[in-house]
């Protein structure tokens, strides 16, 4: 009779983020995720090739809890929410977010899949509908470079209230600040189409060229 394995893959993944979060990414090890298993280190590799592969399953997962972040609703403007939802989780979960998305971390997939999300659900806002699906890319990126600086702001120790409420601020100004400027820019340039196509890594269409593009995996360092 073969043994059903008592843990599947989210209780070790689950466990695993529970190891980062107490004890840093360096601390990740099929060792750690054991004990918090309370079980010995065969759940790990019944359920994952390596730990590598572990490893990238813990990072996707965190970026799904700061995806859940940027749904609460905190200003009552939607593109807003998502920048203070990522803040928000810096600020309640340092260890986590700098696991991921800190300098130094290779955060391509995860990236990758939190700035999809974003991207999505900011064709679905009804004052960002109207804008050209490349323009809410070059938007997505622009408030995701402002929004780390000010997560490492956070990260660096200003959380008191004083502090939270200056850097909401500034989020609240620069996200309108470029969502008036997509809207309201005098048309680009081919230098500026073909510059900010090789920033974003992705084919820069025109209105009405073609459907919501593709953030490709390179363009996620934000």
């Amino acid at each position: 009779m073969v043994r059903r394995n008592l843990y599947q893959r989210e209780d070790v993944v689950a466990a695993a983020v529970s190891v980062v979060r107490e004890d840093g990414f360096a601390q990740l090890s099929a060792r750690r995720v054991a004990e918090r298993l309370g079980a010995s280190t065969a759940p790990v590799y019944s359920n994952f090739a390596n730990m590598d592969e572990l490893a990238q399953a813990v990072k996707l997962a965190i970026a799904d809890l700061v995806v859940a972040e940027t749904e609460v609703c905190r200003s009552g403007e939607p593109f807003l929410d998502m920048g203070i939802g990522v803040l928000a989780f810096a600020r309640s979960h340092p260890g986590l977010y700098a696991a991921v998305f800190m300098p130094g971390a290779d955060e391509a997939e995860a990236g990758h899949h939190l700035l999809q999300v974003l991207l999505g659900r900011m064709s679905a806002v009804e004052s960002l509908a109207a804008l050209d699906p490349a323009e809410r890319l070059i938007l997505l990126r622009k408030m995701a470079i402002f929004t780390q600086g000010l997560a490492l702001h956070v990260m660096a120790g200003h959380t008191d209230e004083e502090s939270w409420e200056e850097v909401l601020m500034l989020l609240s100004e620069a996200g309108r600040a470029m969502v008036t400027d997509a809207f309201n820019r005098p048309p680009r340039s081919e230098a500026e189409i073909a510059l900010l196509a090789k920033l974003c890594e992705c084919r820069v269409v025109r209105q009405n060229d073609g459907p919501e593009p593709e953030l490709p995996k390179e363009a996620s360092d934000a």
